[in-house]
């Protein structure tokens, strides 16, 4: 698992209270259950982890799921 992975799986089961539940196809909003706050917070704990500056509109925009999200992350910030 990359550190990318790592870090937002670990981020979202702790939300949802379960690592089973989050998936690469798990949908950010209809399963995970964020809302434009939670993205921040999210965006924010990326950018902890990671070492990285995230445009929140961007991840809210783009990424529609977990697996989504990491592929984006990888791209623009140079993560394998």
């Amino acid at each position: 698992m990359s550190k990318v992975q790592t870090a937002l799986i670990k981020y979202l089961a702790e939300r949802v209270g379960d690592a089973g539940q989050v998936t690469m196809s798990s949908d950010l909003i209809n399963d995970i259950g964020l809302d434009s706050l939670d993205t921040v917070d999210l965006a924010n704990h990326m950018e902890d982890e990671l070492g990285i500056d995230i445009d929140n509109i961007d991840i809210f925009r783009k990424a529609k799921t977990v697996g989504d999200l990491i592929e984006m992350i990888r791209k623009n910030y140079g993560f394998r």
